[in-house]
């Protein structure tokens, strides 16, 4: 019996995305076999659009990536990416991708211009051949880092690593966003002349099959899906601050899929990836290594109704030792734990030793009680303006418009930060505030009593 195919989810603990990342490669068996010494490597980010809200990768996953790659002694390291609705040189300086090349020797490249290769395909794809980049024919191996993310709609949810490959479908040759040539015809005002390619676009026969064709020309050697942040694709976020790693794409795909809340085989494109031969997409036959899914699962679809408050553990999880620290220390200014209690020298000691005192079933109840005026203040804007389609930037100036000040607001802030209360998160497009699950419930209910200022239910 053939093995079953490793896919690893490692969380990313104190920032460290390089650890991560190579804690997650070790755990699917090293990096030896994907890239042997004087490879040419190209590296493939999703940078479809910039600028963006909507989710494009990490730099700081990017560059992970490369520093890794760079140990194999490679001949070549080339970033490449074919951008669709904007200029992929644009993306590459808006992204800081040059900047970032020039630490590791690579070399960066505009798909959308390349060469392109003729690739013969199955017919089962809708077409008979793919024209792949020059660069992408000629290395050895390619590695996608895409994005942890919905896409399109129920039938397609997901954008993951199979869907990264579109940047492959040249705008040379395919048309600038990709579907050029059949709008140049159909709905005009959506292209632009000399930018219209003359290959049938990916949305012809269908964006499925296109997937399947595109990885058919060549798929990728290893995947890296960046969950730093997870996204509805519609500019809300959660922090996940987790790496999904896998020397085959149809089996990550599948594992991101299903940590997003999915069943991976129901989905058109995977199932067809599967068929055609490019991998497992049953969670029975993929060996999933490092954090168990339904440790970190998350369904994405509720972004879409804004996500207010997370479970405590999820919380404290993203929290880095510093900041836990300053949660035992507020938790002993208040007498919630006594003064010689050990601070933990691990983090899941630490978050052991706080969870022992705020999982009680009437902490938050008594946290609410010690906050000052200004602290409920805050809270409210928080409850009217605040989760994950929320901003943290805007509650502010609210705050400040209203009291003609700021300090009483950060003052405020901080009263409930280190009761472990609230929850500050910035990503690479917003900043956001969630509160640990029950408070909305208990300072309404408190409000209600007319015993603390008023707040919004």
């Amino acid at each position: 019996m053939d093995k079953k195919q490793k896919v690893s989810i490692v969380n990313v603990e104190e920032q460290n995305t390089y650890s991560a990342l190579e804690q997650a490669v070790e755990l699917i068996g090293g990096i030896e076999d994907v890239i042997p010494q004087g490879s040419k490597v190209i590296v493939k980010p999703n940078l479809v659009m910039s600028p963006t809200e909507l989710c494009v990768t990490s730099p700081f996953v990017l560059e992970a990536v490369l520093r890794l790659v760079s140990r194999t002694s490679p001949r070549e390291i080339a970033i490449g990416e074919g951008s669709a609705d904007s200029y992929t040189w644009s993306a590459f300086r808006i992204n800081n991708t040059y900047d970032i090349a020039t630490r590791y020797g690579a070399r960066v490249v505009d798909l959308n211009i390349d060469e392109g290769i003729r690739i013969e395909v199955p017919s089962q794809t809708g077409r008979d051949y793919v024209m792949l980049p020059k660069t992408v024919a000629e290395a050895d191996v390619v590695i996608s880092i895409p994005v942890f993310k919905l896409w399109m709609n129920d039938l397609l949810p997901m954008s993951v690593s199979l869907k990264n490959l579109f940047g492959f479908y040249g705008a040379r040759y395919y048309g600038h966003n990709k579907n050029s040539y059949e709008l140049a015809t159909t709905e005009p005002v959506r292209t632009l002349w000399g930018e219209v390619g003359t290959e049938r676009g990916i949305h012809h026969p269908t964006v499925e099959q296109s997937i399947a064709a595109i990885n058919l020309a060549r798929t990728s050697d290893l995947t890296v899906v960046d969950a730093l942040e997870g996204s509805n694709g519609k500019g809300n976020y959660m922090r996940m601050d987790i790496l999904i790693v896998g020397k085959n794409p149809v089996a990550t795909d599948s594992v991101a899929l299903a940590v997003a809340g999915f069943v991976p085989e129901q989905y058109k494109h995977i199932k067809m990836c599967s068929e055609m031969g490019l991998g497992p997409c049953r969670l029975d036959d993929i060996d999933v290594v490092g954090e168990p899914i339904e440790k970190v699962q998350f369904d994405l679809s509720r972004l879409n109704g804004n996500v207010l408050e997370m479970p405590l553990d999820f919380c404290l999880d993203r929290m880095s030792m510093g900041e836990l620290g300053i949660i035992g220390h507020g938790l002993k200014i208040y007498g919630f734990l006594a003064q010689e209690a050990p601070p933990g020298t691990t983090k899941k000691e630490a978050i052991s030793t706080l969870m022992g005192v705020m999982r009680k079933e009437n902490y938050i109840e008594r946290a609410l009680e010690l906050l000052p005026e200004t602290g409920w203040t805050v809270l409210n804007l928080i409850m009217e303006r605040g989760g994950t389609s929320g901003n943290y930037f805007d509650i502010l100036h609210t705050y400040t418009d209203d009291t003609g000040e700021s300090n009483s607001f950060w003052a405020g802030l901080r009263s409930m930060i280190r009761l472990g209360l609230v929850y500050v998160f910035h990503g690479q497009y917003k900043s956001y505030v969630l509160l640990a699950e029950g408070v909305v419930r208990l300072a309404c209910e408190r409000a209600r009593t007319a015993s603390a200022p008023k707040v919004t239910d």
